[in-house]
């Protein structure tokens, strides 16, 4: 199955054009590949964020960090990391209800997965940028935050550039231990696109 829109932010152009031609290049090897996303969606994405990176203690965990590694002032990505983690917090009752909703989504995903032996989606929903943008493109960035939650293997395969010369990934994502099959796939999947290609700079 491959999808390049995960309900919250699409792949742009070029992304989605480079998944088309892996699409059509895995038909010619006789590959079946369906244009189906797995059962994920703004939800999955705010169980991940506010209950494994902000926390749910107000930020209180991130401050203990701070203080733990002697830093006095945050770089000023992690100050708006611990602000939006400041607006969050809930019971221990509130996490029992979450592990069990994530526990549900597991379920879910091993139901989508049956007769699915692997998922293609961007890695991200655009080409690489610069350092120090990953917070004004948070949305930018969820495709593999699912499966972190969900647990299921994953692994990001270059294959190919945007007309800017940067670096496009596409994520290949397996059945629960079955890790061997997805690296034999993303071999196969990059022997295809030709590998990573440095960018000129």
């Amino acid at each position: 199955a491959y999808y390049t829109d995960d309900g919250i932010c699409p792949a742009d152009t070029s992304t989605s054009t480079i998944m088309q031609q892996l699409v059509t290049a895995l038909k010619e090897q006789g590959a079946t590949m369906i244009a189906k996303a797995p059962p994920l969606t703004s939800e999955t994405q705010k169980l991940l964020f506010e209950t494994f990176i902000q926390g749910g203690d107000g930020g209180a965990w991130q401050k203990d960090m701070l203080k733990q590694m002697h830093l006095a002032k945050p770089s000023a990505l992690f100050a708006k990391t611990i602000a939006a983690a400041e607006q969050i917090q809930f019971s221990v009752t509130e996490l029992r209800n979450r592990f069990a909703e994530i526990e549900a989504l597991e379920y879910q995903m091993q139901e989508f997965m049956q007769t699915i032996d692997i998922i293609l989606s961007p890695t991200t929903a655009t080409a690489a940028f610069a350092h120090g943008e990953s917070h004004q493109r948070l949305q930018q960035l969820l495709y593999p935050s699912y499966y972190n939650l969900l647990g299921n293997p994953a692994i990001t395969v270059p294959c190919g550039q945007n007309a800017a010369g940067m670096p496009i990934g596409l994520m290949v994502v397996g059945r629960k231990w079955q890790d061997e099959f997805l690296l034999s796939v993303a071999a196969i999947i990059e022997e295809i696109s030709g590998g990573y290609q440095a960018p000129d700079l």
